[in-house]
């Protein structure tokens, strides 16, 4: 699983974690196509749910904290995106929107200072 910081980063770090996203979801796509890692457990999910979805979270809420505002990265960025959609529509948009949410929610909360 990736990890990423949410503070704006040199374009070589964006770069670098923008690819490595890739890379965990080039990697989910092909387990999924060859079954590998998608029994569900407990809860319903499968092992390549949950990276799809914590790549979506972390990368929507990189994004409102103003991660990957190098022009630089753009083009690798919308990659990534399309990439976690057509990996996995429904399961990317709900993480990406509540990635999102999260955050704009984390920095109205820091605004008024509760955090």
């Amino acid at each position: 699983m990736i990890a990423l910081s949410f503070e704006p980063q040199p374009v070589v770090q964006d770069l670098y974690d923008l690819a490595n996203a890739e890379g965990e979801l080039l990697s989910v796509a092909a387990k999924m196509r060859l079954g590998i890692d998608e029994e569900r457990d407990e809860d319903g999910f499968t092992d390549n749910e949950y990276v799809l979805t914590d790549i979506a979270y972390q990368l929507a809420q990189a994004l409102v904290f103003g991660r990957f505002t190098h022009s630089a990265s753009e083009p690798l960025l919308h990659d990534v995106l399309a990439l976690g959609e057509k990996v996995n529509r429904e399961a990317w948009a709900h993480y990406f929107y509540t990635g999102n949410a999260d955050a704009k929610c984390s920095l109205a909360l820091e605004a008024i200072g509760y955090l």
